[in-house]
């Protein structure tokens, strides 16, 4: 910065003896913008602390809809009797007897054990996320049945959103998060070392489960490393956890198989073993797979392959993205369907306001046309009336002359000179035609 500022500083305009005003001018403007800056790392800092502050905050919410998802807290007595009384009065409006049905319900529960927790709460939440769903096939929802609860942990000292509260089971949860990182590749270097910017999702899945063995505790992490805070934004290297699946369970790949050609024993039977060959498939557990980003001054790449790179990098972080900001702190909201009523209501209010936008512009259009009309209307009663004074001008013509009507219409269209060549137009000499007058 400082050689730019002193190169546009020495290339100011002559003549010298306004040179000097101008630098004083600007260097004041560089001391204002270094007032801003100031200001704005103050800014930065404060913001940095606010987020903190409200991530702690969140984290014993989140801990306690975990605990409940998962079936080790219940509701509080006061909900239970207040929905008691709702469906016991919703029944009364649809004819029901003093709440006969929570009765039998009731009686039915005895009998019938209740599902511990939530089942399916998570992959609820996430098929009503269009942004995820779409990533998410049937082999996907298999194993994300089993999934008991998704959370977020900043990097660089932050408890995150997914933390567990202040009963040390976040501490507990976030080594054993960077545990899984350690084995997924990552380093394991015991040195100090300096702050991390970025986050790490942490899906928490049943152990044990029928679909994989490892990690044992069930925990499956993508981390995101972000540059220093100078470079906000900027993705170094994203690390997912290596899972390892039970056989036949992977859903990121499928397993085809080919019968081998007859061979020549009699009966035409085949001398060889089938052929399986296996191939990488859509699936949203191909997240924890993220694509390598090159190292600088690689040019192994061509100019499609990096464009196809950057396509998938930015995927990749965009869903991290999602995940971190709308689905884990909103996913009670979209498990109820109440966020797509909220999304549907915008879109609803947007399409109206097109609607009002349209309907303005119709009303214009048809004032156009209703204008066009008009000029068309008057048009055509200008020419019905130049018809009409053609068709009588021959026997005006006879009756000035005498003569033919050629030389009537010479005769007015030449005014007081009575002559085409020399005579101008009615409107050159000021004078209406004859027709006009009469009229």
């Amino acid at each position: 910065m400082t050689s730019s500022s002193s190169s546009s500083l020495f290339s100011l305009p002559k003549p010298k003896n306004k040179t000097k005003k101008i630098r004083a001018r600007i260097k004041y403007l560089q001391e204002i913008q270094a007032s801003h800056d100031a200001l704005e790392e103050d800014y930065k800092r404060e913001l940095e602390a606010l987020d903190a502050k409200y991530t702690k905050k969140y984290a014993p919410l989140f801990a306690t809809r975990a605990k409940v998802v998962k079936g080790d807290e219940e509701a509080p007595a006061e909900i239970v009797e207040a929905l008691k009384a709702e469906l016991a009065e919703v029944e009364k409006e649809e004819g029901f007897a003093g709440g006969a049905g929570v009765a039998a319900a009731n009686a039915a529960g005895a009998s019938d054990p209740v599902p511990k927790g939530i089942p399916q709460f998570w992959l609820g939440a996430m098929r009503a996320h269009d942004g995820v769903a779409s990533r998410i096939t049937e082999k996907d929802e298999a194993v994300l049945e089993h999934l008991l609860d998704l959370r977020c942990e900043e990097l660089g000292g932050g408890d995150g959103e997914g933390g567990e509260g202040e009963d040390g089971e976040g501490g507990a949860g976030a080594a054993a998060t960077d545990k899984k990182e350690k084995e997924g590749g990552e380093d394991s270097d015991s040195e100090e070392q300096p702050r991390e910017y970025g986050f790490r999702l942490a899906f928490v899945f049943e152990m044990p489960n029928p679909f994989f063995d490892s990690p044992a505790d069930g925990v499956v992490t993508k981390t995101y490393h972000m540059a220093a805070e100078d470079d906000e934004g900027m993705l170094e290297r994203a690390v997912g956890t290596r899972i390892a699946w039970k056989a036949g369970k992977d859903p990121t790949v499928k397993i085809l198989k080919k019968k081998p050609k007859p061979g020549r024993k009699p009966g035409g039977a085949s001398s060889g073993k089938p052929m399986t060959k296996i191939e990488k498939t859509e699936s949203f557990f191909n997240f924890f797979c993220p694509p390598a980003v090159p190292e600088e001054g690689d040019d192994d790449l061509d100019e499609e392959e990096v464009e196809a790179l950057q396509e998938a990098l930015e995927e990749d972080y965009e869903l991290g993205e999602t995940l971190r900001d709308e689905l884990i702190p909103h996913a009670v909201s979209f498990y109820t369907g109440e966020m797509a009523e909220m999304e549907g209501e915008e879109e609803e209010e947007e399409d109206y306001d097109d609607e009002e936008e349209e309907e303005g512009d119709g009303d214009e259009d048809d004032e156009d046309e209703d204008d066009e009309d008009d000029d068309e209307d008057d048009d055509d009663e200008d020419d019905s009336e130049e018809e009409e004074e053609d068709r009588r001008a021959p026997s005006r013509g006879k009756q000035a002359r005498g003569g033919g009507g050629d030389g009537g219409r010479k005769q007015r269209s030449g005014g007081k000179s009575g002559g085409g060549a020399k005579g101008g137009t009615p409107q050159d000499t000021g004078e209406k035609p004859a027709e006009c007058k009469q009229q």
